[in-house]
């Protein structure tokens, strides 16, 4: 996946949080923000200490949505997995 694809990618989840359905009401907040900060840090690849965290908040979400959102944490995990195989 290359960094069109990517973005791709991140635009479909945009779209796909907005009909997913939350026990917190701050869990879609929280991802849409993810989001961002993966499309920031896509902008800025040398941000070492943003891409750590964007990491550190992947792997969270990741856990996080695992059970109540298998389809959003597929999809977080293939971002996480192309984010590093392009060194991001």
């Amino acid at each position: 996946m290359n960094k069109t694809e990517l973005r791709e990618t991140l635009e479909s989840l945009r779209v796909d949080l907005a009909t997913l359905r939350f026990h917190d009401p701050q869990s879609r907040e929280r991802v849409q923000q993810l989001v961002s900060a993966i499309e920031r840090q896509i902008d800025n690849a040398d941000d070492a200490t943003g891409l750590a965290q964007v990491r550190s908040d992947l792997s969270g979400a990741i856990e996080r949505f695992e059970a109540e959102h298998p389809r959003l944490t597929a999809t977080l995990s293939q971002i996480a997995s192309t984010l590093s195989t392009m060194g991001i």
